[in-house]
């Protein structure tokens, strides 16, 4: 990927950005690496971006955008709001795996982008519309984000070599189940995902059991 006359320069060096990331991990993503994949000087990238970081937040909003662009979130019950949110947010970092560990990383401009409060607001939403309100609302909000962000660190932080990774550790296990899943890497990843959408849907009936005792509770 390279500018050409007339491209977008910030956009075709925030998906040079995300291809990198895919091949070589976040943590080996310099602007000198940067400026090569995109093939140019690497102090041409800061008349576009400040920093590292800022690269980091257009490559997280691009990921986040994919998310928000692939929920109908207008007439749906909120359990299947609250799902398919949290399915799309998992979908997206399935294909881009290496970007969770910029979610790790303290700065606004990576966490607190426009796309990310967006998304962060249809899951508030959602929660608010199955009954859920005041302490409750925040309770239960920080519930989903700490499973959606938390098992989606622990599963694809280590990328690219994070399946590779926990198979090892799973053949590790004296027990049958462990060593039909870990035969492959393939087997490490349906695994993964299989656990995670199994938990999510727990938590979710919990989130909206939850709102409706508020809503019985509440006075008429």
């Amino acid at each position: 990927m390279s500018v050409t006359q007339g491209s977008d320069t910030r956009e075709v060096i925030t998906q040079a950005a995300l291809a990198f990331i895919d091949e070589h991990g976040v943590d080996a993503l310099t602007l000198r690496a940067l400026g090569q994949a995109v093939g140019i000087h690497h102090t041409a990238i800061y008349r576009h971006f400040a920093s590292r970081d800022e690269v980091l937040g257009a490559v997280m909003g691009v990921v986040m955008s994919s998310v928000i662009d692939d929920v109908s979130t207008e007439a749906a019950h909120p359990r299947d709001r609250l799902l398919d949110l949290i399915r799309g947010l998992r979908r997206a970092f399935h294909t881009h795996p290496g970007v969770i560990r910029a979610a790790l990383v303290p700065a606004p401009q990576i966490a607190d982008t426009q796309p990310a409060q967006v998304f962060f607001g249809m899951v508030v939403q959602a929660l608010r519309d199955a009954g859920l309100e005041g302490p409750d609302l925040a309770i239960h909000v920080r519930i989903l984000e700490g499973y959606a962000i938390g098992a989606t660190v622990f599963d694809f932080a280590g990328a690219p070599v994070h399946l590779e990774s926990r198979r090892q550790r799973y053949r590790a296990v004296p027990d049958a189940a462990f060593e039909e899943a870990s035969r492959n890497e393939g087997g490490i990843d349906a695994l993964n995902e299989v656990a995670f959408d199994a938990g999510l849907v727990v938590l979710v009936d919990a989130c909206l059991a939850a709102g409706r005792r508020t809503q019985e509770q509440a006075p008429i």
